[in-house]
């Protein structure tokens, strides 16, 4: 796919340690543009690959660049950072994905007792505080970076 408007572009892509999220950096790095992805830090899983390794493989394609920044973002000062992190590095953003989302512990949490059985309001606040609200935060850290250059 050759979109060469998306050169020199700068894009954030919440996480994109594996599947579309990764899917989506990896077309935007192979069209030239800057992207951040972001991903959690799976330290007792090798399930999962992280942020970092997914960034040098993004990074091998040579066109555009890819940098990985650990980020939960159930946690608005961690999104934040990564929003700082841009602005101090790029000073702005031209394209958010909202792509984080928090059933990556589903598989887990069905190997051991089936998801209706569980506490049904830690599921609900699980899947909504990160698929949701969090979006909407960091639509809103991101029209910060967007708005002075009026486009975005």
């Amino acid at each position: 796919m050759n979109l060469q408007v998306l050169t020199g572009k700068v894009a954030l892509v919440t996480g994109a340690s594996r599947g579309i999220g990764r899917g989506i950096a990896h077309v935007l790095v192979e069209n030239g543009v800057t992207v951040y992805i972001t991903g959690r830090e799976h330290k007792e899983s090798n399930d999962y690959k992280n942020v970092m390794e997914t960034a040098a493989e993004l990074n091998k394609l040579g066109c555009g660049k890819c940098i990985g920044v650990f980020c939960d973002h159930k946690n608005d000062e961690d999104t934040k950072k990564v929003f700082d992190q841009i602005k101090k590095n790029e000073d702005k953003l031209d394209i958010l994905v909202n792509n984080a989302f928090s059933m990556l512990d589903l598989k887990d949490e069905l190997s051991e007792k089936m998801f209706w059985k569980k506490d049904a309001s830690l599921m609900w606040d699980k899947t909504i505080n990160v698929g949701l609200r969090s979006n909407y935060i960091a639509s809103c850290m991101a029209l910060e970076l967007m708005m002075p250059k009026k486009k975005g």
